[in-house]
């Protein structure tokens, strides 16, 4: 890979950001989208710091995330929905974006959880798609139904850690799923997940089975 035309942070957690400042010393970002979080909010831990100054020292174009943005990527365009409004968590003031490529569309939540993902249904954001990356790593905190039936997907990736901590992805996450019959990949029992569009069909093939 030679260059970057763009690269987003969602927010600033060390899973969403560690090892960014690797990336943007060594390949060309075009330009960087983030989230501004609210001062009471904003990190100062060591990897957060690592990333602010690689963009600093190589001259990166930050943009702020700011929900209506669109950008264009090749045949695709993809469109800045939140952080709406301000949060008191960084997770909820992550960066939330839609893909539109030809009739397929790829939603991604960064860490949003319930209060995001309210804000986004009193506002009536468009959020139809037919691919999610779920928020927060299929915790219970994020993807209720009402949600989910808002965004109507027929596929959902959850990306979290095998045997994590946390417990991700919750039960109540997996349920709500399979009631809503989502076609769901994980990636502590899948690996690498990827999604492939001609702009009409998606389709999705997995590390593992």
């Amino acid at each position: 890979m030679d260059s970057l035309d763009y690269a987003v942070a969602t927010h600033p957690d060390a899973d969403h950001v560690g090892g960014m400042d690797v990336v943007i010393d060594e390949i060309p970002v075009g330009r960087f989208i983030m989230s501004i979080m609210p001062e009471s909010i904003t990190p100062t831990t060591r990897t957060y710091l690592d990333l602010l100054e690689a963009l600093d020292r190589n001259d990166v174009d930050v943009t702020e995330a700011e929900p209506g943005d669109r950008y264009t990527l090749g045949g695709a365009e993809f469109t800045i929905l939140g952080p709406i409004g301000e949060f008191n968590s960084t997770n909820n003031m992550s960066v939330v974006c839609r893909v539109d490529y030809g009739k397929c569309r790829f939603l991604f939540m960064g860490d949003a959880e319930k209060q995001a993902e309210n804000a986004f249904i009193q506002n009536g954001t468009d959020l139809r798609a037919d691919f999610i990356k779920l928020g927060h790593h299929g915790s219970r905190s994020s993807s209720q139904d009402i949600f989910l039936k808002t965004v109507n997907p027929v596929y959902a990736a959850i990306s979290c850690g095998v045997s994590n901590r946390y417990g991700h992805p919750h039960a109540e996450t997996l349920q709500v799923l399979k009631k809503m019959n989502i076609t769901y990949y994980r990636t502590d029992l899948n690996g690498t997940i990827r999604v492939i569009s001609d702009g009409s069909n998606i389709a999705i093939t997995t590390e593992k089975e």
